[in-house]
């Protein structure tokens, strides 16, 4: 897997294999039923099984089922761990590490969104 995004629908995965590319869409309800999700990294060796489809012009594999995907665990990517305080938008892009306190929850769609904070600020 070379590419990870969530939407409130669900998670794009973007696969690789022998130089092409194939974009593999899970529905946020099928997440919880995948074998082995929580190896879901940069680098994840995947096996899926589906009905091939275009989204806007490419192709892309729809499982039917959870399970219809399974997940070899990726290497976790290595992040340094910074102070919150240090971060600024030109970090944007950055894998980054942060330890806090989380201050606040709020339930979305497709995920949580969370307010952590520590000596040296806060971030959502």
């Amino acid at each position: 897997m070379v590419d990870l995004q969530g939407f409130a629908p669900g998670w794009a995965l973007t696969l690789e294999q022998a130089g092409g590319r194939l974009r593999l869409f899970i529905p946020t309800e099928q997440m919880a039923r995948v074998p082995g999700r929580e190896g879901l990294y940069l680098g994840a060796t995947i096996r899926a099984t589906g009905m091939l489809t275009l989204y806007r012009g490419e192709l892309e594999l729809l499982p039917q089922r959870g399970r219809d995907i399974m997940v070899r665990r990726g290497t976790r990517p290595k992040a340094p761990l910074r102070p919150i305080g240090t971060l600024s938008p030109s970090d944007q892009g950055a894998r980054v590490r942060v330890m806090g306190q989380g201050l606040e929850v709020v339930p979305l769609s497709a995920g949580l969104r969370l307010l952590v904070r520590d000596e040296s600020g806060a971030l959502r």
